[in-house]
């Protein structure tokens, strides 16, 4: 009966350990594979190949140019938008409705140009 005892009590033990050590072994493969994932993760946001690579001027360079040159083709979509196209509508309305008061107040000044081809004092149509 002590024997019989004795032989749970090591297989009691022996079971522990064994649950201890799946248990670490589990956690181990835990941690790795969340650090593959921040691996990727960190290489995808960096953009220069394997983590831990420190990238060279050049790289550096070459990066900052195409953010660059992306920003400035943004900015030439947004000018060319239906927004600012009705604002150089605007604009250029305004500026025939000034061209044509002023052209009102030299006539009525005695300024007016005279019709024909071309404006005698500047030789411009």
């Amino acid at each position: 009966s002590d024997q019989a005892r004795a032989a749970v009590d090591t297989n009691a033990a022996a079971l522990q350990r064994t649950l201890a050590e799946r248990m670490r072994l589990l956690s181990q493969l835990d941690q790795a594979e969340m650090q593959e994932q921040l691996n990727r993760a960190m290489g995808e946001l960096s953009g220069f190949g394997s983590p831990g690579e420190t990238p060279t001027l050049a790289e550096v360079r070459e990066k900052i140019d195409k953010r660059h040159a992306r920003a400035l083709g943004e900015a030439e979509l947004t000018t060319g938008s239906v927004e600012a196209r009705m604002l150089e509508v605007e604009r250029a309305a305004l500026d025939v409705e000034g061209a044509a008061r002023l052209e009102e107040i030299r006539r009525g000044l005695g300024l007016g140009r005279e019709e024909g081809p071309g404006d005698q004092r500047t030789g411009r149509p």
